[in-house]
């Protein structure tokens, strides 16, 4: 069961409790502090990938090791110059790629994978909407970007990255539903 499950399970038990309890004021209190509790655990659920609050994601590697990702490219004016840096420290990384940009800068995707990177689905155009589009539209954007990325990928599971980290339930059936591997983060630069 996933944590939004047991979040909805402490709602309906402390609004029972509240309810049918011997009428007092301390039944408001008991009320309104689950519906304060569920919306805290909700609102970190959203915003924070790695709670794993609506699917399971991987946030961390075993053994301490650091996995640097980057989101939202390719940019053909940064890449090349990234992996000049990645090359001199001998850094390997995931690059997670939007599908539309992909179609245009297929050559910089070649020379990401040429310099011994991953890559990884970023959907295929990165709507800012993206937490509010229906399960259907964002199993498109998925598989869709799959779909751009499939020469490019040489791994059975495809790894994929939400826009913008949100989660939601939606988004969560949409994952299970496109059976991708979910990275997320333990550590983000805002920038």
């Amino acid at each position: 069961m996933q944590k939004h499950h047991w979040n909805i399970l402490f709602l309906l038990l402390g609004n029972a409790i509240g309810f049918f309890a011997a009428p007092s004021p301390l039944n408001y209190w008991v009320i309104g502090g689950t519906w304060l509790l569920f919306a805290l655990f909700l609102s970190i659920g959203i915003s924070l990938i790695r709670f794993q609050y609506f699917f399971k994601s991987i946030n961390y590697l075993q053994n301490g090791k650091v996995l640097l990702t980057f989101d939202d490219g390719p940019a053909e004016k940064y890449i090349p110059e990234i992996l000049k840096i990645l090359d001199q420290h001998e850094i390997g990384s995931i690059f997670f790629v939007i599908g539309n940009k992909v179609e245009k800068s297929s050559q910089i995707i070649s020379l990401i994978k040429e310099h011994g990177h991953l890559i990884g689905n970023h959907t295929y155009s990165h709507p800012n909407n993206f937490a509010l589009l229906s399960q259907k539209r964002i199993v498109e954007e998925i598989d869709k970007g799959q779909v751009t990325l499939a020469p490019f990928s040489e791994m059975d599971e495809m790894l994929f990255r939400t826009p913008i980290g949100v989660t939601n339930p939606i988004i969560g059936r949409a994952v299970r539903a496109t059976n991708v591997s979910v990275i997320g983060w333990s550590l983000r630069t805002m920038d």
